[in-house]
């Protein structure tokens, strides 16, 4: 990513109401293409935007450069997190969800079976 780019980008990105950011933008970990990413960071943390980052690259570089605390959410799932917020099924969660069923009725339901 080249520096006009990276000045657009990061103009858009502070600007934005809502951004999330999936995955690096380029090969971060050598350093002479690591510049991209690390303003797309930077821009995504001083935005006043909602900010979503998914990816465990992501999410560790973000740590690691102390920006976790101006994003609104860090999940280390890539495509989980991009399928969670299209609406997707996550077998996980369904998985939770049939055994909240299962194990924690509702209370009500169960006093008002007895009446």
């Amino acid at each position: 990513m080249g520096i006009n780019s990276i000045m657009r980008l990061s103009s858009a990105i502070k600007s934005a109401g809502t951004i999330i950011l999936n995955g690096p933008a380029g090969v971060f970990e050598v350093e002479d293409f690591a510049l991209g990413t690390i303003e797309m960071l930077n821009a995504c943390a001083e935005s006043n935007g909602y900010v979503v980052v998914g990816g465990g690259h992501t999410a560790t570089l973000i740590m690691n450069r102390g920006l976790a605390d101006r994003m609104g959410h860090v999940s280390t799932g890539g495509g989980a997190c991009l399928d969670y917020l299209a609406g997707r099924i996550l077998p996980g969660i369904a998985s939770l969800e049939v055994s909240a069923d299962k194990f924690f009725m509702d209370v009500t339901k169960t006093v008002n079976s007895n009446d």
